[in-house]
């Protein structure tokens, strides 16, 4: 196949994922949901597969994106390509080693923030800094909070329970901070960026035990000291800051971007 041939059969690929995201934000239901997001990972392994020089080729042509906007794009559509390729190698390796996966439990977890958000309490420090008022974007539990209150939620005292929590993105840094001073799982990493939309579920809501509610209280109580003191440090440097560029997020497929990056 000739190069106008490839990057026409690339435009028509970019046209059945427009369509297929376009139904996909307009659907309502999970059945339908579940099928598109099937249909849209299928076509995205496939326009990869067979067009990711092509990709990669407009990309670095057009003179408005700047490296880092390129190779952060390359980056996601790679991974978003990758998902069904890794979905088939856990198939196979399930069907080599049944042992290894039969006591594996997939479970849906799901937490909402507080109806309030947190506040911090600190003294002497601009208002808008500690209380910022309303906002446009939703407030969100990520994922490692949700995990580590579902666990404790389950807990029993006779097991020692899970003792590792990781997703497919390295923690932010509120997150990563307040499970180490929870102190009771491992987390690999940080990729130390803040969100000002993190939030904490109602832990009066959860139905979790009083010790070990009082417990978490008191973790909640020591990350607001912790952030107080790095507010108080970051003010005092206001005039010395630099630009710093955005951290990679996602830990999923890192070695294999790392890789083709350096080649």
């Amino acid at each position: 196949m000739d190069a106008p041939q490839k990057y026409q059969q690339l435009y028509s690929r970019y046209q059945i994922l427009h369509y297929l995201c376009q139904r996909l934000a307009k659907t309502n239901t999970s059945s339908d949901f579940n099928t598109l997001l099937s249909s849209i990972l299928l076509a995205a392994t496939s326009t990869w597969e067979n067009h990711q020089h092509e990709i990669i080729h407009i990309l670095s042509h057009i003179p408005r994106f700047d490296i880092s906007t390129k190779e952060v794009l390359i980056s996601l559509l790679s991974k978003l390509g990758r998902y069904v390729p890794a979905s088939i190698r856990l198939l196979d390796l399930a069907h080599r080693f049944p042992d290894l996966f039969q006591a594996i439990e997939v479970r849906s977890v799901s937490i909402s923030p507080r109806s309030q958000p947190h506040k911090l309490h600190i003294h002497n420090l601009d208002p808008s800094i500690s209380n910022p008022g309303p906002r446009q974007a939703r407030y969100k539990v990520h994922a490692e909070i949700q995990l580590l209150f579902d666990y404790e939620m389950r807990r029993q005292e006779a097991s020692p329970g899970p003792r590792v929590i990781v997703s497919s993105k390295s923690a932010c840094f509120l997150c990563d901070r307040f499970i180490k001073l929870h102190g009771q799982f491992f987390m690999p990493g940080t990729h130390g960026r803040v969100y000002d939309s993190w939030s904490l579920p109602d832990v009066d809501r959860l139905g979790i035990p009083g010790s070990r509610k009082k417990m978490i209280k008191g973790v909640v109580g020591r990350l607001d000291g912790e952030v107080e003191g790095l507010v108080r440090k970051w003010r005092k440097r206001e005039k010395k800051r630099r630009c710093v560029v955005e951290p990679r997020e996602s830990d999923v497929f890192a070695l294999a971007e790392i890789s083709r990056y350096c080649d």
